[in-house]
């Protein structure tokens, strides 16, 4: 028996079998953003607006890039400076532009003269800064300093274009590709200011001397945000020399004149499983996902290399299957004999 379809049917038919259909027309969930995304998101934004802020108030931002106030205010600290008005005092720390320098230093104030001038000092230095500075030079007081903020806030306006780019890139991905691009980006959001900016292990030679022929001795600060290890090769070795802290070593001098100095990461080993655990957990989670049912297509993906279909609550049904069912049911009912009245 041939069954003609109704109408309707028909064109149901043909609007899911239409070649010009594209998978973006059915109705599908929408996979969400990693929440590692939606974090740098909101830290991003919030850290634009703040500082935006701040500077609309009158105040202002300074990085340190030297250590002349370690440990007060070492290497990578954010200082946060107010208007600092006329009257300074002794044991204040200002930012300033030095006579005939360019560049804004930031240091401790140590005696003010009878016109408002004052002389200044790092506190890692033993003397006095060779200026006097007036007050005009004077470009803030420090109110807050943000230990370790200054690497992210250097960082910042790569960040603020990476994700900018982020936002636009992942709706161009299917959406069943989006969570691993995503895993991607956010991986070298992390990474790549890490890679250039190195502050994770950093040393800054402060002071050398001779103590004898072939032998000197060297002065170095941690300006790294870990606790680092300093060694000189054939010489002395200083280990879990804290950030802002200084260390001195000693050993022999190779050709050109020159001390070698080698430095890494220092921790003690509850230290070293810290990290461990660290820096496996974005691993440790993802297995976690992969062996959840819902990531099921994923897993399979990624141990046999096929997809397969899972079901959605808002995915659409097989039609052709729906509308087969219903010709068989229209085929029964046709085939079936009237009963006589």
């Amino acid at each position: 028996m041939t069954h003609v379809s109704s109408p309707g049917q028909q064109a149901l038919r043909e609007e899911l079998t239409s070649p010009s259909r594209t998978p973006a027309q059915d109705v599908v969930a929408e996979e969400p953003m990693i929440w590692s995304l939606r974090i740098a998101i909101i830290v991003i934004v919030v850290s634009i607006l703040a500082s935006a802020g701040w500077r609309l108030a009158g105040g202002s931002e300074y990085v340190i890039t030297s250590p002349s106030m370690c440990p007060t205010i070492c290497v990578g600290t954010l200082v946060l400076d107010e208007a600092a008005g006329q009257h300074l005092h002794a044991g204040e720390i200002v930012s300033f532009v030095p006579p005939g320098l360019g560049q804004v230093y930031t240091h401790r104030i140590v005696y003010v003269f009878a016109n408002g001038s004052f002389e200044t000092k790092g506190d890692a230095a033993n003397i006095i800064d060779p200026w006097r500075v007036n007050p005009s030079m004077v470009r803030g007081r420090e109110v807050a300093t943000l230990r370790g903020a200054g690497w992210f806030d250097l960082a910042l306006p790569f960040l603020a274009l990476a994700l900018t780019l982020i936002l636009i890139a992942r709706r161009m991905f299917r959406t069943v590709h989006r969570r691993e691009w995503d895993r991607l980006y956010v991986s070298l959001m992390v990474v790549v200011p890490i890679w250039l900016l190195k502050p994770l292990v950093r040393g800054i030679i402060v002071q050398t001397s001779t103590l004898r022929p072939g032998v000197s001795q060297v002065v170095v600060v941690n300006t790294g945000l870990l606790p680092a290890e300093f060694r000189v090769p054939g010489g002395q070795a200083q280990s879990f020399v804290d950030p802002g802290f200084r260390a001195t070593l000693s050993g022999p001098v190779h050709e050109g004149g020159q001390l070698g100095l080698s430095q890494a990461a220092s921790f003690h080993w509850y230290g070293w499983a810290i990290v461990a655990l660290f820096v496996s957990s974005p691993l440790v989670w993802y297995l976690i996902q992969l062996l959840r049912p819902s990531s099921r297509a994923e897993r399979e993906l990624v141990f046999h290399g096929r997809y397969v279909h899972v079901p959605s609550p808002l995915s659409m049904p097989d039609m052709d299957s729906v509308l087969a069912t219903e010709d068989d049911r229209a085929q029964r009912e046709r085939a079936r004999p009237f009963a006589p009245d």
